[in-house]
């Protein structure tokens, strides 16, 4: 397998297309992997109603699944970060970034 750079954004852009269209929900979500290079967690990072409408819509188990997906696909192609990052969504849109595990939990920890 050939490492795509863009895989990650694709897939955000397709789950944002099918869960944030016309939404105005803002925040970020920390992710975790566990030994296993499986999500073990995460910390959501929105006010109650945007946090209400996303577990509504079901994003939350489909971002948890996608994130897994590629939690996989990097460790397979041997990308740096693999097990953590943050999605921040902000009107319709999501982006991803890989962290160092130390910058993950200096995040998750923030008030």
């Amino acid at each position: 397998m050939n490492f795509d750079p863009d895989f990650d954004q694709k897939q955000l852009d397709l789950l944002a297309s099918q869960y944030l269209q016309d939404t105005t929900v803002n925040g970020k979500v920390i992710f975790f992997s566990d030994k296993e290079n499986r999500i073990s967690h995460a910390t959501w990072r929105f006010n109650d109603a945007d946090h209400a409408t996303l577990r509504e819509m079901g994003l939350k188990f489909a971002l948890m699944d996608v994130l897994d997906n590629l939690i996989a696909y990097r460790v397979r192609e041997e990308q740096p970060n693999a097990g953590q990052g943050v999605v921040s969504i902000s009107d319709g849109m999501m982006a991803l970034r890989w962290t160092s595990l130390e910058v993950a939990e200096a995040l998750r920890d923030e008030d």
